[in-house]
């Protein structure tokens, strides 16, 4: 089960440049640079409550190195707390963060830790791979260190649909330049 969901996941997102996948529609982005974090997350938050119980989590993250020195204890708190759900590995070599992804199936109990777990990614706190996968409607977001998110589905899904939907979100807000790459075609 999980392999498949990875088999899916590549076919849809090249890992080498997200956005160069041949299926990438769009993202969004904090203008000015990362003054909007917490707004971005819980645009994230309004579109995945609904479809929580078909939502995976592929993700293959540990703690920024760089950084680490700066982390504050709340950071170093929801990292020990996101490492015990599996969703972040400590110590992860730059090879494996490449080729060994970890699948979880979200709960309805999760928000907080996906919102936790978002933010390392818009402050750059945490480096590797975050991806939010919708298998039936082969939808694909992720969060960025640019305190956006990037969204990928094939040409005539209901994923490019959901896709479009959750870019214009962020564009109505007024506080998010918004890429959209492709307008939807069918």
């Amino acid at each position: 089960m999980c392999k498949l969901k990875i088999e899916l996941l590549k076919e849809i997102v090249n890992l080498d440049a997200y956005a160069q996948s041949r299926h990438f529609i769009g993202y969004s982005e904090s203008v000015p640079f990362g003054k909007w974090r917490d707004i971005a997350v819980e645009i994230f938050l309004d579109f995945i409550r609904p479809r929580l119980d078909t939502c995976f989590l592929i993700c293959s993250v540990t703690p920024c190195v760089i950084r680490e020195k700066r982390f504050s204890r709340r950071e170093k708190e929801v990292m020990s707390k996101l490492e015990q759900k599996g969703w972040i590995e400590f110590d992860k070599e730059e090879e494996d963060l490449e080729t060994k992804f970890n699948v979880f199936p979200l709960r309805k109990e999760d928000p907080d830790m996906i919102s936790q777990l978002c933010e390392l990614v818009l402050d750059g706190k945490i480096y590797g791979h975050v991806f939010f996968l919708w298998e039936e409607e082969r939808l694909v977001i992720y969060p960025h260190d640019d305190f956006g998110f990037g969204v990928l589905a094939p040409i005539n899904t209901r994923g490019e649909i959901l896709g479009l939907e959750f870019l214009n979100e962020f564009r109505e807000s007024g506080l998010f330049d918004v890429d959209i790459r492709r307008t939807n075609r069918s």
